[in-house]
Formats: C-alpha cells, structure tokens, sequence
C-alpha cells in the first residue's frame, strides 16, 4: 500500500503493442488548472516521428534526441479552428527544456505570436495505443523539467473502445492533468516505502577494481541491453562523496544492536548516523542528526551523554570514497542507487573492502503506482548490475556484509559504557 493516503489504482488496460501514436502537448503553464476550454487557446500538439515507449509505463523520460516530430496541431481558440502543419523534414522538438528554434519557426508561420511561443511550456504527453477494435490512451503529466530532459508520470488511462467514453482525448488529458498537483510538484512528488528504514543489498567486489571507471561506465549503461527500462534521476544523475568516518558498535540487547558513526563534515560538524540491525540483513532502520557540533567532547563523551543506557565498541577510523549512479524506473516509477564504495581502513594496513550498493530510494507518485514491488525490483536490479560488472571484468558477490561486519573481523577495540555486555559480538 501506499503511504500518502492517496487512491492509487493497479495498472490496468495498458498499452501492450508495437502500434502507437505519442504527442507531445505545450501549452501555457497558467491553463494548467484552468477549464479544458480556455487550455486550448495557444496550445500545440507534437507528433513524435519515432516513438520508443513500449510496454507498460509509468514514467516517460524525453531528452530532445528522442523528440523528432514531423506533425503538429495547433488550437488557438477563440481566434480560429484546429490548424495541422506537416514539416518537410524531421525536426528536433526540443531544445534543452524548451522548443527548438525551427520548430519556433514553423510555429511562427503558422500564425503563432512571439508572445504564445515564448509562453509555451510542456504539459503532457499522450500515448494511444491500438490492439484490432482496441484503442487505449494514456495521459502523462509534466512533472520536471531540465536541460538534460523533462519527465512525466502517468497521470490516468483511458480506454476509448469502451461504449461509454466519448471523451476527446486531449480535452480529457487536460482535465487529468488538472488533478495531478502533487505529481507536477517536485517536492512532493514522491512517496517513501518503509520510511526510516534503509533497503539495500551489496555487491562485494572481490578483487582488486578502480571503481570510478567502473561508475562510469554503469552510468553510460542506464537506458541501454544491460539496463533497458530504466532512465537516470534526470538532473540528478551522479554524485559523488569523500568521508571520514568513525564508527562504535552498539552491543547490548536484541532491538538496539547496530552502530553510531559520526561523519565528518567540512565545517567541522558531524553528521551523526545510527543503524539498528542484529545481524547484517536486507532492512535496516537508520536514524540521523544533521549538523551536530561536538564542540569540547570527544566522540566517547557524546555517546555517553546522548546515549547513556547503551554500550559502545570503538571501531577503527576509515575513509570512504562513494560514487553514485542514480536511476528510476520507467515502468514502476521506484527510484534507486547504485553506489560504487571503497573503504580504507589506515590503521589496518590500508585494509580495503570495495562494494558496489544497491539501495532503494523513493517512488514517484503515478497512476497505479504499486509499492509491493520495491524489493522485487531491487533485486532484479543487483543482477542486472552483477552481469554488467562481470562483462566488464569485474567479479562480485551479492549478499549484506556491512561495514560493521568488515571492522569487526580487522579489530578487537575496547567497550565503552558499563561492564555488563561486554565482549559480545553480533
């Protein structure tokens, strides 16, 4: 079930054939929650040339290479009917967000004003699929927007054979835009599955391997054979860590076992981090203190008076070099990581445990939006993952091993807190 109390359907009559037609609509973004009626004043309709979009969809993902149009529909009502203007030639729909110059051009000619062109901004796409007497459409609303591409999530579907829809397909996907506020607004467009609780399972990489090559080139995989149906965090595609860390084991009782770490932070603050698991696991619930000032204590006296029901094994300092590779699901709208992690441990020699982590994010809010499929993905995705990094020459060993775990087999440090408990290990 979902967490956000909204009414999400399971997807049903859904495009399952090759024969499609995808448009591409723009419009004034003040319409959006206006009447249909005056939506369509100064409104455009594209024609993809090539469409790619098979199958089940949840999100659909443009970037101006794949938008190639030869066709529109212009309504600028009250001022005259529909006007349709085929191209001579194939033409590139987008320009970073907005409309390349020769398709402002033919909007130009076509009577359009500088005044509504430069207003236009996307508002949906629409994909009609036909299977013999069978037509479905289904609407997309626009729901970001950057350089690199726009996103839209599937907003509601609409099966036209059906002997009571006499809807227009454009009118009926603006008025269903009109009720997807949540989804065209980025802050909140997503639900959490299991909020507070971390989903991931690891990679383990077993010998020696430069993982920024091997983030690379994961990164040019996403959308391609070894990743199909998958598209990147669009604007948000890579990122990149360096981290000191110190980490204690809590041992004790069942239910508070894990660790606290403290990351350190560049202004001198610490982002403190816990985890409760007993053993190393697929789930494990985190907690976090943002821009903790330690100011005279040491990380022993912190724990102390933060946590004084608990003890405490100091662990060996390590760093940690993290490379992530960020993606969503165009068929389920989940969004993932793939996070390329090297830890080096100074005090052991340089030990170094190399993993690459898959971990669950977030889900984008869509129509039929299923969150039963988190870990089902998941798992798809580590070996997708593994048979990518083994065709690239790299072995790894899916399972949980936790840097605690890794620690834990390099060192025997002391206990800190009272004497009952001590010299447990989890």
């Amino acid at each position: 079930m979902t967490t956000c109390g909204c009414d999400f359907q399971s997807h049903e009559n859904r495009c399952k054939v090759t024969t499609q037609n995808i448009e591409v609509v723009f419009g004034d973004p003040r319409w959006q929650l206006a009447p249909a009626t005056v939506r369509r004043e100064s409104l455009v309709s594209f024609q993809l040339t090539s469409p790619a979009l098979l199958g089940d969809q949840a999100v659909v993902w443009l970037s101006p290479s794949m938008t190639a149009t030869s066709k529109f529909r212009l309504f600028d009502e009250p001022k005259g009917p529909e006007l349709v203007v085929h191209l001579a030639h194939p033409t590139a729909l987008l320009a970073g967000m907005g409309l390349s110059s020769r398709i402002s051009l033919a909007l130009a000619d076509a009577g359009l004003s500088a005044a509504d062109r430069r207003a236009l901004a996307p508002l949906m796409v629409l994909r009609s699929c036909r299977e013999r007497d069978r037509k479905i459409t289904e609407v997309f609303a626009c729901t970001k927007l950057r350089d690199g591409g726009i996103v839209f999530a599937l907003t509601g579907v609409l099966d036209e054979s059906a002997s009571d829809n006499f809807a227009d397909p454009l009118d009926w996907g603006l008025s269903e835009i009109a009720k997807a506020d949540r989804m065209i607004t980025e802050m909140s467009s997503f639900v959490t599955h299991d909020e507070g609780v971390e989903i991931e399972q690891k990679l383990t990489i077993l010998r020696d391997a430069d993982i920024w090559s091997l983030a690379h080139a994961l990164k040019d995989a996403i959308g391609g054979h070894h990743f199909p149906n998958w598209l990147p965090d669009v604007g948000n595609e890579f990122s990149r860590f360096s981290q000191q860390v110190q980490l204690f084991e809590v041992i004790g009782n069942p239910g508070e076992r894990g660790y606290v770490s403290f990351i350190a932070r560049p202004d001198g603050k610490f982002l403190v981090k816990r985890k409760y698991f007993d053993q190393d696991q697929l789930r494990r619930r985190e907690e976090f203190r943002f821009d903790v000032e330690l100011s005279n204590l040491t990380f022993d006296e912190y724990l102390k008076e933060e946590f004084p029901s608990l003890q405490f094994r100091e662990m060996p300092e390590f760093s940690r070099q993290r490379f992530d590779i960020n993606l969503e699901s165009a068929v389920t709208g989940h969004c993932y990581g793939i996070e390329l992690d090297e830890v080096v441990v100074p005090a052991e020699g340089l030990a170094t445990l190399r993993q690459i982590e898959i971990e669950y994010y977030k889900s984008r809010i869509h129509h039929g939006l299923d969150l039963g499929t988190v870990e089902h993905q998941l798992h798809e995705l580590v070996g997708q993952v593994q048979v990518f990094a083994a065709d690239y020459g790299v072995l790894a060993e899916p399972g949980y091993l936790s840097k605690l775990t890794f620690l834990k087999s390099m060192a025997s440090p002391c206990v800190l807190g009272t004497e009952e408990d001590q010299g447990i290990l989890v």
